[in-house]
């Protein structure tokens, strides 16, 4: 994850059951879960922005950290998207890092 992500004060992970998305939408279930990943992802964005807080969707995971905290495996859960969200830093608050 890159390092601007990783300092965010919430990531929030959105996994899916790929079995059970299988079962419900046979062939199409993994593009269902992705679709509804994205829909999920979209709304909590929009949210976020409406309430003033800093929010960046995150695609292409890795799949080390949610892993082994969540307990995916990338065959029957699958990790799709992230959301890393907290309060926005003003210019002088950047000048540090």
């Amino acid at each position: 994850m890159q390092p601007d992500f990783a300092r965010a004060p919430i990531i929030l992970w959105i996994a899916g059951h790929l079995d059970c998305a299988s079962a419900l939408y046979g062939k199409e279930g993994h593009r269902q879960l992705l679709q509804t990943a994205g829909i999920s992802l979209h709304r909590l964005w929009t949210t976020c922005l409406s309430l003033d807080l800093s929010a960046c969707p995150i695609a292409g995971l890795m799949p080390g950290p949610p892993k082994s905290t969540l307990g995916i495996d990338g065959a029957k859960t699958i990790n799709t998207l992230a959301l890393a969200l907290g309060f926005t830093t003003g210019p002088e608050e950047n000048r540090n890092e």
